[in-house]
């Protein structure tokens, strides 16, 4: 009796595997050119992290100042949704739009900045409070 059940939860352990990867398997493939033509975009509503540095970036762009020793920032996401990414009220000295139209919010600023594709612009002395992504177009990139 004891076999058979060590036997019957290994079966049903393959089982579970199994029906947890058949769902990977099945996705559609992503070509080259999908996954290259929107570099560390982020997703999937409008959100933030650490860019890679290095490669170009369609992702709107929010550079430190040198003294802060950090990396740029990457905010991008799906179109449309009016979702906000918090920035936490951080000092950035610059931002480069990508391919993206959006505004940001300033803390202390009541009205947004708004910014569309290939827009590069000075922001020290602002600390940036939010991002909202509302489309995308174009081949605008940034440097990170």
């Amino acid at each position: 009796m004891r076999t058979a059940f060590k036997v019957a939860t290994v079966f049903t352990g393959a089982a579970a595997c199994a029906a947890a990867f058949t769902p990977a398997a099945e996705a559609a493939p992503t070509t080259t050119a999908t996954a290259t033509a929107r570099t560390q975009l982020v997703t999937p509503d409008t959100s933030h992290h650490n860019c890679a540095v290095g490669p170009a970036t369609k992702s709107a762009v929010f550079y430190w100042p040198a003294s802060k020793h950090h990396g740029p920032t990457c905010v991008g996401g799906y179109p449309d949704r009016g979702h906000r990414t918090s920035l936490g009220g951080t000092d950035f000295s610059k931002m480069c739009a990508g391919d993206n139209y959006g505004i940001f919010f300033a803390v202390g600023i009541s009205s947004p900045f708004g910014f569309t594709p290939g827009t590069h612009m000075s922001i020290l002395g602002f600390q940036i409070s939010e991002v909202s992504i509302s489309n995308w177009r174009g081949e605008d990139t940034c440097a990170t």
